[in-house]
């Protein structure tokens, strides 16, 4: 057996939650005449249900955050070694970024993730070697 078309599931569930407008013989359909903007689900400070506290929980990846943070530490290294590329090229290097650089060299850490280790230690030997121009070490 062989199924052509599978509908996705989000077209699936939005065609079962159309509802069908109800109106006696004669009478005309109600047509809105402002659209009303939908509330989220849930509000800031509203207490969740069990089912979407459920999902909330379900959906959280303690890895996936870790990772994520990783990388973000990764992109502010990068964005500390370009910021400190300009200044270069204008000739005026702040004391101020050359203690960013060193605060971000003695905060990284070592993800556990093999391939994003590899790419913060490139970051932190890059950040080291620009420190070590101006006999700063970490």
């Amino acid at each position: 057996m062989q199924i052509s078309a599978l509908l996705p599931a989000p077209a699936l569930l939005a065609g079962f939650a159309r509802k069908t407008p109800t109106f006696s013989v004669g009478e005309e359909p109600d047509v809105p005449t402002a659209q009303v903007p939908q509330q989220p689900a849930v509000q800031p400070g509203q207490p969740l249900g069990s089912v979407q506290m459920l999902v909330t929980l379900a959906a959280y990846d303690p890895d996936r955050e870790r990772r994520r943070q990783m990388a973000e530490q990764g992109c502010d290294g990068l964005d500390a070694l370009e910021a400190l590329q300009v200044e270069l090229a204008t000739g005026e290097v702040t004391p101020e970024r050359l203690e960013q650089l060193a605060e971000w060299v003695a905060q990284v850490e070592q993800p556990a993730d093999p391939v994003l280790a590899e790419i913060i230690a490139d970051i932190e030997l890059r950040v080291r070697v620009e420190l070590a121009k101006f006999d700063i070490e970490v």
